[in-house]
């Protein structure tokens, strides 16, 4: 049986030779380097290329220059330990493929984490020009003192630092979602979440821990009384429906009412069994990275701008690669308020007693 002969690899000079064009303009071209040359030039060089099943040498290429023209993703293998959306991978492509860059991505298991020993292949070889990591939680202090002794340009993805990061401005969005609240009248304005308890919450993510801060400040601000609805310990989903049953059975019950993610469909599970009416006897405005109805019930909803937290991130790891040594300052993104069904002002007798008490 014969074996088949390997196709010879097909290189610039074979493009060159093909096309009838100089080898220096075909180098320029397929380089991208195009906006010497004239559009038929440069798509008869392309179109030559694709038929002789050309394809660039990136590591001769990095070879010579030193550069892959690449950023790596660093990211967690488990699935709730990387905060990143499709949305934001697309942003940070978007990004990339503008500057002629494309994307690796890494994952790193859990457990390699806390390796005191462990480093990571892209910290150990030069395989990119830059890095963006992207871990929901904090990672051990060790690891992150080798990511940022590698020499390698780095951005840190939703992580509230002194430089080179892109976080978002949770602050900002619950001080936004108080004043919507309280612009139609409410005074009793709850914020709650169950995903944390008192004992574990300064284990959360920075972003829920500004939230807070940003919500008791501007109620606070507006002269009204902040009302956390958390327990000491973490509440497990299937409870969660219960424990606002009984807070909505009290005379003193939140008219409007500021969710954690994970904690709105519960808030409104329980609010339809006590035969509460949303908007007209409670308000809800939930966080999310689009306008939330999965419980039949458009929800007023602090939009995450992920493509913007993607696209935000490459830029600034880019400007990190042509600035080398030199830290850049954070870049804050803020949230859009997407008004629903949820919001109305508070029920008459809730407002005539606010009067009074006034």
């Amino acid at each position: 049986m014969k074996t088949k002969k390997r196709k010879a690899t097909v290189t610039v000079k074979d493009v060159a030779r093909e096309s009838g064009l100089s080898l220096s303009t075909v180098i320029h071209i397929l380089g991208g380097r195009e906006q010497r040359y004239r559009e038929e030039t440069c798509r008869k060089v392309h179109e030559t290329a694709q038929k002789m099943g050309y394809r660039r040498n990136s590591s001769a290429r990095a070879m010579r220059s030193g550069k892959f023209d690449c950023v790596a993703l660093l990211m967690s293998a488990e699935p709730d330990a990387t905060l990143i959306r499709q949305e934001a991978l697309e942003g940070i492509c978007d990004e990339l493929a503008a500057h002629g860059m494309h994307l690796n991505v890494a994952r790193l298991p859990g457990q390699a984490l806390a390796d005191e020993g462990l480093v990571p292949k892209l910290l150990r070889e030069w395989t990119a020009d830059g890095l963006l990591v992207a871990f929901a939680m904090q990672i051990p202090p060790s690891m992150a003192e080798r990511i940022e002794s590698s020499n390698l340009p780095c951005v840190w993805m939703r992580s509230k630092r002194d430089f080179d990061c892109v976080y978002l401005d949770e602050m900002g969005a619950a001080r936004q979602a108080v004043d919507h609240l309280a612009k139609l009248g409410h005074r009793r304005i709850a914020f709650a979440d169950y995903t944390y308890g008192t004992q574990s919450l300064s284990a959360s993510h920075h972003g829920l821990l500004d939230f807070e801060a940003g919500y008791r400040e501007r109620m606070t601000e507006a002269g009204l009384a902040p009302q956390v609805i958390r327990e000491e310990d973490r509440v497990e989903r299937s409870e969660r429906a219960a424990r606002f049953r009984a807070i909505f059975s009290r005379k003193d019950r939140p008219t409007a009412l500021i969710a954690m993610p994970s904690t709105a469909l519960p808030a409104v599970t329980a609010a339809v069994s006590a035969d509460l009416r949303i908007p007209e006897d409670i308000s809800i405005v939930t966080m999310a990275d689009q306008l939330q109805d999965s419980t039949g019930i458009a929800l007023t909803t602090l939009i995450t701008p992920e493509y913007d937290i993607g696209r935000q991130s490459a830029a600034l790891v880019v400007q990190r690669i042509k600035e080398p040594g030199k830290p850049l300052p954070p870049r804050i993104v803020k949230f859009a308020l997407a008004e629903a069904g949820s919001c109305a002002p508070p029920p008459k007798r809730e407002r005539s007693t606010t009067a009074t008490r006034n």
